[in-house]
């Protein structure tokens, strides 16, 4: 009987192994490997969850909510039968769809009771408090500022083969531009690279490049003006530019490790798989000369972390370069805000008060347009912080 509700789902299921058909005759009986009934009970909720978003793919909705109403009910099978619970994580998607669900169905009250649902077996899933946020049904007592990491990974990883394109040249996204202009107008910062020997640029969430190829070309070809007007001494021992490269998803790593500049050598000299924060944490004390950042605060909220990770790893006078969306209209409260746009806004003065605690000067703040969506502006600043102490 088990085996048959196994086979309800959208077409059958991979064809199950010898094993796999024991735990369920020995699941009868109470007499079950548990370990395995559990691997092939998410294996059925993943399966029931593929099918129906590849229902929605072919606009097919009816047989849609007929796949997920039986993953809850498959859901409840299992835990009243075994008393097994699918993951959290797990759960929570089969909650978040049927939410999409019904949102794509103007039924957003129950869209909102499934995506609260979401959130009720996994607290920080990205996925509901998203959604939420695009139904402006987050309060600002809920305190939401944090996404899982999985959420970020997950969105980065699908989007990465049409990323730069659309960011580009659908969204009108000029964010790296406005980092890279903004550390290059940093003339106390610039005039002393030339003085050192080496050069260490780290640019966390990274992406595909954009913002690494213009730091190659830019600084670089700073650095080669400077040596061939510079002393003598600065001419004979040019310094050298290292720019490493951090990314969350794999798959961006891929594209940026391929990346050349104009000139035909690789914009990163090492593209790295890891959050910011780890990353940083790896590093020596005061060993970077500049940390730049492109539409990457947006999906990390809460900035204590990170700024204190920056603030140890920047040598005194090190710079922070990067963007943010604004959270404050007016009439609103300083602080961070996820928006309805599923990313989180950030006030100036949050920022400021973030910084100073964590041994930053804000040295520069522009108001900016940062790109486009649905056909609006999308409100942002390019800032620079100066490590003071």
């Amino acid at each position: 009987e088990t085996e048959k509700i196994l086979n309800q789902s959208f077409g059958r299921l991979p064809k199950l192994t010898k094993k796999e058909k024991a735990a369920l005759r020995e699941a009868v009986t109470n007499e079950y490997d548990q370990s395995l009934l559990m691997d092939l009970f998410s294996r059925l909720v993943r399966h029931i969850i593929l099918a129906a978003c590849s229902a929605g793919e072919a606009n097919l909705q009816d047989v849609q909510q007929q796949h997920f109403a039986f993953g809850e009910q498959i859901v409840s099978f299992f835990e009243t039968q075994f008393g097994l619970s699918v993951s959290p994580s797990l759960q929570a998607d089969l909650y978040v769809n049927f939410g999409v669900l019904y949102k794509q169905s103007r039924k957003l009250d129950q869209a909102s009771e499934y995506f609260r649902r979401a959130l009720q077996v996994h607290p920080e899933d990205g996925h509901a408090l998203v959604q939420l946020a695009s139904l402006d049904q987050i309060q600002q007592s809920e305190n939401v500022v944090r996404l899982d990491s999985d959420y970020v990974v997950g969105l980065f990883d699908g989007y990465s083969q049409r990323f730069e394109h659309e960011l580009v040249h659908v969204l009108q996204y000029v964010g790296h531009k406005l980092v890279a202009d903004a550390l290059l107008a940093q003339d106390d910062w610039l005039q002393e690279l030339p003085k050192k020997s080496s050069i260490s640029i780290v640019d966390i969430g990274c992406g595909t490049g954009l913002l690494g190829e213009l730091l190659r070309l830019q600084v670089g070809d700073f650095l080669l003006q400077s040596c061939s007007t510079g002393s003598t001494e600065q001419r004979a021992r040019p310094s050298e530019l290292r720019i490493v490269g951090v990314d969350l998803s794999e798959r961006m790593v891929d594209l940026a490790q391929q990346r050349n500049s104009k000139y035909g050598v690789p914009v990163y000299d090492e593209v790295r798989v890891s959050d910011a924060s780890q990353y940083l944490r790896t590093l020596k004390l005061a060993s970077v000369s500049a940390i730049t950042a492109s539409d990457v605060l947006i999906y990390v909220g809460a900035l204590e972390e990170i700024f204190g990770e920056c603030a140890r790893a920047l040598e005194v006078g090190g710079i922070f370069a990067f963007t943010v969306e604004l959270s404050a209209g007016k009439g609103e409260q300083d602080g961070v805000k996820l928006l309805k746009s599923g990313r989180f806004g950030h006030s100036k003065k949050h920022i400021e008060e973030v910084a100073y605690a964590h041994g930053f000067e804000l040295s520069l703040w522009r108001e900016s347009v940062l790109r486009q969506q649905s056909g609006q502006d999308v409100p942002g600043a390019v800032a620079v912080l100066k490590r003071i102490y």
